[in-house]
């Protein structure tokens, strides 16, 4: 399955700007454009991982034949075990593989598609599931050896997974990095991920900052950022804020956002959508 891709191009209103992936000159490197399509684009593989892990248990599921019981887990161990039996539904082909101890997992991805991203994923998580109560259930996961597309990453995660009705929520804080054209950026974030239990959409809100490989720091927001499967990002806002400029990109369903720098200047972000 094929999902939807940010290209890294700018479009503005006058002039088409080349997009060959390089930045020749450090001095044309434009953060306040970059950060937020790269966060953007960048968190959709995190979105993915932190779903997968939490999905499975109680249905309706994203994969409508996973099997598992319509009751949600009672210990740790038995949700871990939910979670292994169930990993083909979100990285499928036989690309994760699974080693459950007790209440912990070592989940192997190798060239692993996923629900929410065009990425390709490669690595190890190690998820480890604590408390669990009638209306929630904790877990920690860590990555090593972690690429993205080939290019470095890395993530780190506690979370915190409930359900009330269908409506289901991932509240997590994270330290994650991402290198996209031999450029690292590094963020720490606070995260909520909502979905209505087997609709195949899921929801972020985040706050948090990204430091960059120049050691330059920006807050970042995400409110409302919604994307379902196969589908180009449905709504959402991604603002940027630095010592220089502020810049908001928005989702809107389309192929193509919008990027409004605090001057009132329009990008358009063209979006490769599948």
């Amino acid at each position: 399955m094929r999902m939807s891709k940010i290209v890294l191009c700018v479009v503005l209103s006058v002039t088409a700007y080349a997009c060959d992936g390089d930045n020749d000159a450090d001095d044309a490197y434009d953060y306040y454009y970059d950060v937020p399509v790269s966060y953007a684009y960048w968190d959709d593989w995190s979105t993915s991982t932190m779903y997968g892990f939490s999905d499975p248990y109680v249905d309706p599921y994203y994969d409508t034949f996973l099997t598992v019981s319509r009751e949600p887990p009672d210990d740790p161990e038995e949700a871990a075990e939910i979670v292994a039996v169930n990993i083909d539904g979100y990285f499928p082909d036989g690309c994760a593989t699974v080693d459950r101890a007790g209440s912990e997992l070592n989940v192997t991805l190798a060239a692993c598609s996923m629900p929410f991203s065009d990425q390709t994923l490669d690595g190890s998580f190690r998820v480890s599931f604590g408390r669990v109560n009638d209306d929630s259930i904790e877990f920690e996961v860590a990555a090593t050896g972690l690429m993205v597309d080939g290019q470095s990453a890395s993530l780190t995660a506690n979370a915190v997974y409930t359900a009330e009705g269908d409506e289901k929520t991932v509240h997590y804080t994270s330290e994650s990095s991402f290198t996209r054209d031999s450029r690292r950026l590094e963020g720490t974030f606070d995260s909520t991920l909502t979905w209505n239990a087997g609709s195949q959409c899921v929801t972020r809100s985040a706050t948090g900052d990204i430091t960059t490989a120049d050691d330059q720091t920006f807050a970042v927001q995400v409110e409302d950022y919604a994307r379902c499967a196969g589908e180009c990002p449905a709504s959402g806002i991604v603002t940027i804020s630095g010592p220089e400029d502020t810049a908001s990109l928005t989702f809107s369903g389309e192929s193509t956002a919008q990027l409004v720098r605090r001057s009132g200047q329009v990008q358009t972000v063209q979006l490769e959508c599948e």
